[in-house]
């Protein structure tokens, strides 16, 4: 705290990571380095009129080994006419900053036989390789959002948003080089931008003093398009059908007992264009035992109804993994 009118948070990070990768027959990083980063943030929350104004600002700091200084400000106005009723609007920007895989990585993707003319072939491959100068991938978006409270049982929240992406990651190719086999390079670059935007409703209903229901809908739109001179032809289709276009939730909690509360959560998640992952449903179950204060049990099972299905998209030779129907049980002691 600064004031009465200003809450002011701060702090510091430091990350060291040491690597010891050993190459294998069709990847390998070069050369073998440590990655430091060094990062801060600062923010300051000012009640410009008590009660009914409020205005957010501050900035994440980061030093980085690839890209150096890194700077991420953000601001929030928010203003509450009553005790019903909040507006509140944000602009943000955020960076990802690169890793090995774009820097350092030598990588095989493919592997072929290459006509050359009169039924004759040669081997041929596709190696990829990191690019010392790949920059951040930065993102501005903007938000505006209102809350309404009719009653005292019932909130209900809307939120939209616009992002503009730079420098999205490509895939360029580079000229050919002749052997046995035949290399055909590619390397990363930042040539790709685009625009996503949408919104959530989401919504919570005290139906009891024991019982209690939320839900959410969210909407997401993407477009993006490669730059001008680029030879990548599908990083900016794929980045589009990334994500799921909708995606909707609901919970309930309902407490038993006094120590003793049930939940579960019915979620429905779109298709997955990118990446040929069906539209799922999943069903969630749990029962919280809060033995005394600070101990809790809690058994449980994921996705019910369902034995297994695919959630997140494989990068390229690689294998997706599915998500499979879980029971388990955890003990959490809060002191």
């Amino acid at each position: 705290m600064a004031g009465t009118r200003n809450e002011i948070s701060w702090g510091l990070g430091y990350r060291f990571v040491n690597e010891e990768l050993s190459p294998s027959s069709t990847f390998s990083f070069l050369p073998t380095k440590d990655d430091n980063l060094y990062s801060a943030f600062a923010q300051d929350t000012i009640a410009v009129v008590p009660e009914r104004w409020f205005l957010t600002q501050g900035s994440k700091f980061e030093y980085n080994d690839y890209t150096g200084f890194e700077i991420q400000p953000s601001g929030r106005l928010m203003w509450t006419p009553d005790k019903r009723n909040s507006f509140w609007g944000a602009i943000s920007r955020a960076v990802r900053t690169p890793s090995r895989i774009e820097n350092d990585i030598d990588a095989i993707a493919a592997r072929f036989q290459q006509p050359v003319g009169g039924g004759v072939t040669i081997p041929a491959q596709v190696n990829v390789f990191g690019n010392p100068d790949f920059k951040s991938e930065e993102l501005v978006a903007y938000e505006l959002g209102y809350r309404l409270q009719p009653i005292k049982q019932v909130s209900i929240d809307i939120a939209t948003f616009y992002n503009d992406d730079y420098k999205i990651r490509s895939v360029e190719a580079l000229p050919p080089q002749p052997g046995v086999p035949l290399l055909i390079p590619q390397q990363w670059g930042n040539n790709v931008h685009g625009d996503t935007w949408g919104c959530e409703i989401g919504t919570t209903f005290e139906v009891t003093s024991q019982w209690r229901l939320s839900g959410s809908y969210s909407l997401l739109e993407a477009a993006f398009e490669t730059e001008p001179g680029s030879t990548d032809t599908t990083t900016a289709a794929s980045e589009a059908g990334s994500a799921p276009q909708n995606q909707f939730q609901i919970h309930s909690y309902l407490d038993i007992t006094k120590n003793i509360q049930f939940n579960a959560g019915l979620y429905y998640v779109g298709s997955v264009a990118a990446f040929n992952i069906p539209s799922y449903f999943s069903t969630d179950l749990n029962i919280s035992w809060q033995i005394k204060q600070g101990l809790v049990v809690q058994v449980g099972v994921l996705n019910l109804f369902d034995n297994q299905h695919p959630e997140f998209g494989a990068a390229q030779g690689s294998t997706s993994s599915e998500t499979p129907r879980t029971v388990y049980a955890q003990l959490t002691y809060t002191f």
